[in-house]
């Protein structure tokens, strides 16, 4: 019975984390914790880096898993802690700043963090070509 409290504590987590049990007690079944940044293809190019702050990300670092010329397109990033992550993704070209902020989980008996909610990811900085907010 223990190994379904165990279970029912994993199912308030983010989906795509779950418990099994089988003769030998709980099995964890964890999911890849990366958070994904997508930047679209008319700022990729422009894309510096990102920064972040935070409980939650503290110590985190960006890699950059898609480059584009001098930039990038996606960066992957894992969450460092419980609580809140405040992210900035600099640009060489206006807009200069993308900013967010996500919150990161633990999981019962996974060793990780997870973004929550699980549909915050992955994160999207929004394209800026065309935006019909432009008055000229």
């Amino acid at each position: 019975m223990a190994g379904a409290a165990v279970c029912a504590a994993v199912g308030l987590a983010p989906s795509g984390m779950g418990c099994g049990s089988d003769s030998g007690g709980t099995e964890c079944e964890c999911e890849d914790p990366s958070v994904h940044i997508e930047v679209p293809a008319d700022r990729a190019p422009y894309a510096l880096g990102v920064t972040f702050s935070g409980r939650g990300c503290a110590t985190a670092t960006a890699e950059c898993t898609q480059p584009a010329g001098s930039g990038c397109a996606e960066y992957t990033f894992q969450g460092t802690g419980i609580g809140t992550c405040d992210l900035d993704l600099q640009f060489s070209a206006a807009p200069y700043d993308f900013q967010d902020q996500v919150s990161f989980v633990g999981a019962t008996c996974c060793p990780s963090f997870y973004i929550d909610p699980p549909t915050a990811a992955p994160i999207q900085v929004p394209d800026v070509s065309g935006d019909a907010g432009d008055a000229e």
